[in-house]
C-alpha cells in the first residue's frame, strides 16, 4: 500500500479521479484474467507474474530516473529487510488470489478484500495508536460477528479471506513503517522475488513441467501480460491517489471487491448460499459504519 502525501497536485483533480477509479476498475475485472489461466499451476502464475512484473518495471524506472534512489535503498539494512518481508506477503497475497479465482473461490477472495479496510482499523490502533471512534468499533464488531457466524456454520475459518485480508492489511502496515515509495517498493520486492521466480519457472521447464512456451500461444502471451496489467493500475493508482482526498479513495476502494463479487454471482455464476448472504450483509453493514465515521471524522462532527 503506497504512502501516500497529506498535500495533493492542484493540477487535474478530475483526472486523478479518473485514474483511481480506472484502477479500482481495472482490479476488479482481473479475475476475468487469472480464470483465463487455470490450466496452469497457480504457482507457475504467480512467479510469471513477478518475473514480467519486473521487466515491465525496468525501462520506467530508467527513464523516470528513479534507479539511482532505488540502490540507495539497498544500502539500508532496515529497508531491505522490511522489504524482503513485504515481498514474502505481497507473494502470499498474490499467490491466494490467483489460486482463489482458479479454483472457484471468487466470493471468498471478495471478501477478503472487503474485510482489508477493518483489518487496517485494528492495526491502525495496535500499531499507530490511532483512535477510531465508536461507529467503526461497531463496524468491528459487526464483521467479527458476521466472521464467526460463518466459522460455527461451516465449522472452519474462511481461510482464503482472511489470508488475503490480513495479509494485505499487514503488507500495507510495513510499507507506511519502511516510508518507501509505492514504485521503488514494487521494483525492490520483485527484485527479490527474481531469484525464486526465475529459478521456478526454469527448473519447472527443464522438467518439462512448464505450461509456457509449450505451443499454446495464447496462454502464452497471457503469462507475459501478467506483469504489465500488475504495473499499469499501479501507475493509475499513483497518479490519482496524489491528487484525490483519502476520504474518496477509500471509497473507490470498495468498488474492487464489489466487481469481483458480482462477478462470482453473474458471470462464474457461484452459488450465494444463506451462510455466505449473512456473512456479507454484515460486512457490508459494517463497511456502511465505517464509512459514516470517516466522513463524519474527516468533516469534524
Amino acid at each position: 500500500m503506497p504512502i501516500l502525501s497529506s498535500s495533493y497536485p492542484q493540477d487535474g483533480p478530475q483526472k486523478g479521479l479518473v485514474a483511481a477509479f480506472a484502477a479500482f476498475c481495472a482490479w476488479g475485472v482481473l479475475p476475468l484474467f487469472w480464470k483465463a489461466l487455470d490450466t496452469v499451476d497457480s504457482l507457475e502464475v504467480l512467479c510469471h507474474r513477478m518475473v514480467w512484473s519486473f521487466v515491465s518495471l525496468v525501462p520506467v524506472m530508467l527513464f523516470s530516473g528513479r534507479l539511482g534512489g532505488v540502490l540507495l535503498l539497498m544500502r539500508d539494512k532496515k529497508v531491505v529487510l522490511g522489504l524482503i518481508c513485504t515481498t514474502a506477503l505481497l507473494g502470499a497475497n498474490w499467490y491466494t488470489y490467483i489460486w482463489s479465482i482458479t479454483h472457484g473461490q471468487v466470493l471468498e477472495a471478495s471478501l477478503g478484500y472487503f474485510l482489508n479496510p477493518l483489518f487496517n482499523v485494528v492495526l491502525g490502533v495496535a500499531v499507530f495508536k490511532e483512535h477510531p471512534g465508536r461507529l467503526t468499533w461497531a463496524a468491528i464488531a459487526l464483521a467479527s460477528c458476521g466472521v464467526l457466524f460463518q466459522v460455527l456454520t461451516l465449522g472452519r475459518l474462511p481461510a482464503v479471506s482472511l489470508i488475503l485480508g490480513i495479509s494485505f492489511a499487514v503488507y500495507g502496515m510495513l510499507r507506511k513503517l519502511l516510508m518507501v515509495e509505492a514504485l521503488p517498493g514494487l521494483f525492490l520486492e520483485t527484485v527479490f522475488f527474481i531469484p525464486c521466480a526465475a529459478g521456478y519457472l526454469l527448473w519447472q521447464g527443464a522438467l518439462g513441467n512448464s505450461a509456457f512456451y509449450q505451443g499454446d500461444l495464447a496462454i502464452d502471451a497471457l503469462l507475459v501480460c501478467s506483469g504489465f496489467i500488475t504495473t499499469l493500475p499501479l501507475f493509475w493508482f499513483a497518479y490519482g491517489a496524489r491528487r484525490i482526498p483519502m476520504t474518496t479513495l477509500g471509497l473507490l476502494q470498495y468498488l474492487t471487491p464489489s466487481m469481483v463479487f458480482l462477478l462470482g454471482i453473474f458471470v462464474f455464476e457461484k452459488q450465494l448460499t444463506l451462510t455466505a448472504l449473512v456473512t456479507f450483509s454484515c460486512i457490508w453493514a459494517a463497511l456502511a459504519l465505517y464509512t459514516a465515521d470517516s466522513l463524519r471524522a474527516r468533516n469534524g462532527r
